[in-house]
């Protein structure tokens, strides 16, 4: 089995939290916009943390991964791909070495797992590269409301360390931990 490790072009067009709830989590004013701007970093930078920790896509991802094959090597009959949670498998494209041919979803099979989704190939063609597209992490609609929850706590927490999850500044607060626990991807 070929596990790739070649990061996706990834693209997003959902965000996670608001800086209005952001605002609220840390009391302060909706009507306070002068720091909008700065929150929506914070939220942005939280994201990539929280998805850090628990490593997955807690956004609404679509992804290209290329993978090509290096001169000695030749088509495998598994790939892992170590990204999760996979919402759609949208195809499975062959680089025929004047352009990128379909395969048709008769030809593999998809599993997966907590933490990756696997390409079973079932049917014998030639390539020097594959390309595959795909979707992960959650729509706005069906996100883990502990996740959206960590996030605004994270982004709360980097704006302002005072009223932060940690008492006196000093002895943490597991609040954060408790969020994202059930989320964790481990990889032994």
């Amino acid at each position: 089995m070929k596990i790739i490790t070649t990061d996706p072009v990834k693209t997003s067009s959902t965000t996670v939290a608001t800086a209005t709830e952001v605002k609220k989590q840390l009391n302060i004013e909706s009507t306070f916009t002068d720091d909008d701007t700065y929150i929506a970093t914070l939220i942005a930078a939280a994201v990539e943390i929280v998805e850090d920790d628990i490593i997955a896509d807690i956004r609404d991802i679509s992804n290209v991964l290329t993978y090509e094959f290096h001169p000695d090597e030749s088509l495998q009959t598994h790939y892992r791909i170590p990204q999760t949670p996979l919402r759609t498998f949208t195809k499975l494209e062959a680089w025929d070495g004047s352009e990128y041919i379909t395969i048709e979803a008769s030809k593999y099979h998809i599993t997966t797992n907590w933490q990756s989704f696997e390409i079973e190939i079932r049917e014998t063609f030639t390539a020097t590269k594959l390309r595959f597209t795909y979707s992960t992490g959650y729509t706005d609609a069906k996100r883990p409301a502990k996740l959206k929850q960590a996030v605004i706590l994270k982004a709360a927490d980097m704006y302002d360390t005072e009223r932060s999850s940690y008492a006196q500044g000093v002895t943490p607060i597991f609040t954060y931990d408790a969020l994202i626990h059930k989320h964790k991807r481990k990889y032994y």
